[in-house]
C-alpha cells in the first residue's frame, strides 16, 4: 500500500485545522507513523481473514429514501468485498474502518448504537443490489489500532445481523426524524472536541 497517498490526506486535513487544538505538527509525525504500521499490516490481514477476496466497491455512497418520510438515508459504506464462506459460497462483507488506540472494551462492542450503522448499511445496501442473498451478507468492524505490537494492528469485529436488530435501527432513524420534525433536537456534546462550530455564534 502507498502510504504517501495518506499522508497527502492527513497533511491537507491538518493544515484545514490549523489552530484547532490537538493538530499540531507533533501530532501529525506521529499519526504519520501510526498510519504506516496499520497501513504495512491491511493487506497480510486481509488476506487471512478473507481468502481470495476481492474488491466489490469502497466509498459505496448511500442516498436511499427512508420509508414514510420525505428524507434520504445518507451514508458511505468504506468497503465492500466478497469472499468464499466454509461452503464455497460467494459471501459479501459490509466493513467499517475504525480507528482505535488499542482496541475496544466490551461496552463498545455491546453498544447496539453502534452496530446501527451497520445494520442500516446492511438494510440499504440489500435494496440497492436485489440480485444478492440478504443471508449471504456479512458485516464488521475493522478496528485499526495505534499503539499495538506489530502484527496485531487490524482486528475483525463481526457483527450478526438479521433482520430483527435492523428493522430495530430502522424505527430509530424514524422516531429521530419524526422528533426533528416536532423541533426536539438533542445535541451531543461527547461530539464537540473537533467540530468546526464549536465557540461560534453557531454554537448554541
Amino acid at each position: 500500500m502507498d502510504v504517501n497517498v495518506a499522508f497527502l490526506e492527513m497533511e491537507e486535513a491538518w493544515s484545514k485545522k490549523s489552530g484547532v487544538e490537538g493538530f499540531t505538527p507533533e501530532a501529525l509525525e506521529k499519526a504519520k507513523v501510526e498510519a504506516s504500521a496499520i497501513l504495512a499490516e491491511v493487506p497480510s490481514f486481509l488476506d487471512k481473514e478473507f481468502p481470495g477476496w476481492e474488491t466489490v466497491d469502497a466509498e459505496h455512497q448511500l442516498y436511499e429514501p427512508v420509508d414514510n418520510h420525505p428524507h434520504a438515508f445518507k451514508g458511505f459504506i468504506d468497503a465492500v468485498i466478497k469472499a468464499k464462506g466454509k461452503k464455497g459460497e460467494t459471501i459479501y462483507w459490509i466493513l467499517d474502518w475504525k480507528t482505535t488506540a488499542r482496541g475496544w472494551f466490551r461496552e463498545k462492542r455491546s453498544d447496539e448504537m453502534v452496530k446501527a450503522q451497520l445494520a442500516l448499511y446492511k438494510n440499504y445496501w440489500c435494496q440497492k443490489n436485489p440480485h444478492v442473498s440478504f443471508k449471504d451478507v456479512r458485516c464488521g468492524f475493522v478496528l485499526l489500532k495505534k499503539s499495538a505490537k506489530p502484527g496485531e494492528h487490524c482486528e475483525l469485529f463481526s457483527v450478526s445481523l438479521g433482520e430483527v436488530p435492523i428493522k430495530k435501527s430502522l424505527k430509530v432513524v424514524s422516531n429521530m426524524l419524526t422528533s426533528v420534525k416536532r423541533g426536539i433536537v438533542l445535541k451531543n456534546r461527547d461530539s464537540c472536541t473537533y467540530c468546526e462550530y464549536k465557540g461560534t455564534e453557531h454554537c448554541s
